[in-house]
């Protein structure tokens, strides 16, 4: 089992990395490509990229992106944050001479807008310390910034430098180990051929390898909408098969030492919600807009999702500090939301932006357990071997032979009451359509 990697409140250790942010954006982008000691250390070089690749080859399921689209903030990210890179042993990448930071930061760099850096943990737990060190080290430095965004990313604490995405094409794939990729212990070693075949696909003929046959989700993808037409609300950064339960940073603030992953037993070994010792029989994700003019109560381990795609965590140090009766505006990348704590401490938002066409959401996950109501006209993946009580009192069993037999990709509909789908992976979803409603139960 994953175990959380203690953050140290102190941050000594990570002082030394320091710059002096005024004697940047004075040298070329070749010049300081061909000056600069860490890029001169790579140990590999590409056409547009330098590559520093660790004595250890493992390989997790997870990737981060820092952004940059210009050049003397590049320069100040390579010197800022590379050192700790180097010094910690980590795979990472960079833009090499052949490649400014401006060709990728303008919409012409398509897939690759913004991405500056491009960093592969080998594990969870190296992801996170990476994630809360690089979240200090960037602020330390004065080196946030508002509005930006990648395409297939999502946005990783409120630096705006941060961001990540699942790597691979399915979280269904297994390891060695028989772990799935949606499982914190997946761990590829690609100085293994077998593994190496599998994340990159085979060698051909001509040596080169076949991507469309490995692991990776690539350019190809991306280029082909993998990412650009949006699936779902805010989880473009997720393969088609995985929710927003499947991501234990999607509400995990980096700068927040309370804030953790949002791992649980339900991840290991098998599709998610299937935990024999959990209570929680199904899985939902639920969004409603932030109300203009008016307040709407949510739940502060929600998330915005912007009208630009971009996302704001609301578990941060602003608003868990919030105390009650107080309010905050907060300027989520141009979008003006107005938060407040009642007596309770419950939190409260509303939208003052201005622009009447522009929206921004409110997404939270729902954890359901026995006696919930399904939500209205959604797909909620549920245990398979829970029980569906109809508003007519009706009782569905999700282990019955006809539900085990449905072939991936088919569904069944009960009446007017709901609609039970399995997804080419063999997980199980349901719709509520009934006019009074539809529990879960065990």
């Amino acid at each position: 089992m994953y175990s959380n990697y203690r953050p140290v409140q102190d941050n000594t250790s990570i002082d030394k990395y320091r710059i002096d942010k005024s004697k940047y954006g004075k040298k070329s982008h070749a010049e300081f490509c061909r000056t600069n000691d860490i890029l001169k250390s790579a140990d590999g070089k590409r056409s547009a990229w330098f590559d520093f690749h660790p004595k250890s080859q493992k390989h997790g399921a997870w990737k981060m992106h820092i952004y940059a689209d210009n050049e003397a903030e590049w320069q100040m990210l390579v010197d800022a944050i590379g050192p700790y890179l180097k010094d910690i042993g980590v795979d990472w990448k960079t833009f090499s001479e052949n490649v400014k930071p401006e060709t990728f930061g303008t919409s012409g760099g398509g897939e690759q807008h913004g991405k500056a850096f491009t960093i592969y943990p080998e594990s969870i737990e190296q992801f996170e310390k990476i994630a809360r060190d690089l979240d200090y080290i960037i602020r330390n430095n004065g080196l946030c910034k508002n509005n930006t965004n990648t395409i297939g990313d999502h946005q990783l604490g409120t630096t705006g430098r941060l961001f990540y995405r699942f790597e691979l094409k399915s979280g269904n794939l297994v390891d060695s180990n028989g772990r799935t990729a949606k499982d914190p212990r997946f761990s590829l070693d690609l100085s293994d051929k077998t593994d190496s075949d599998k994340f990159f696909g085979p060698r051909t003929a001509d040596g080169n390898r076949d991507r469309s046959q490995g692991w990776y989700d690539g350019n190809a993808e991306r280029q082909a909408g993998y990412y650009q037409n949006p699936r779902r609300d805010g989880l473009n950064h997720l393969p088609k098969d995985m929710t927003a339960a499947d991501d234990p940073w999607l509400n995990f603030d980096p700068a927040n030492p309370n804030s953790k992953p949002s791992f649980n037993n339900n991840s290991i070994n098998g599709n998610r919600p299937n935990g024999s010792n959990s209570s929680v029989l199904g899985l939902s994700q639920q969004s409603v807009y932030a109300p203009k003019g008016q307040y709407r109560k949510i739940d502060s381990n929600s998330y915005v999702l912007m009208p630009d795609g971009s996302k704001t965590n609301l578990n941060c140090p602003e608003i868990n500090n919030l105390k009650p009766g107080e309010k905050i505006s907060l300027d989520c990348n141009g979008c003006k939301l107005v938060f407040t704590k009642d007596s309770n401490g419950n939190l409260w938002v509303q939208d003052v932006n201005t622009n009447s066409k522009a929206f921004a959401k409110i997404i939270s996950n729902v954890q359901l357990k026995s006696g919930d109501s399904l939500p209205k006209n959604q797909l909620t993946q549920v245990k398979p071997n829970s029980v569906l009580i109809l508003s007519n009192g009706y009782r569905i069993e999700l282990n019955s032979p006809s539900i085990k037999n449905l072939q991936p990709g088919k569904s069944i509909t009960f009446g007017q009451q709901c609609i039970i789908y399995k997804d080419r992976y063999g997980n199980i979803f349901v719709r509520d359509i009934s006019p009074l409603g539809t529990k879960i139960s065990n």
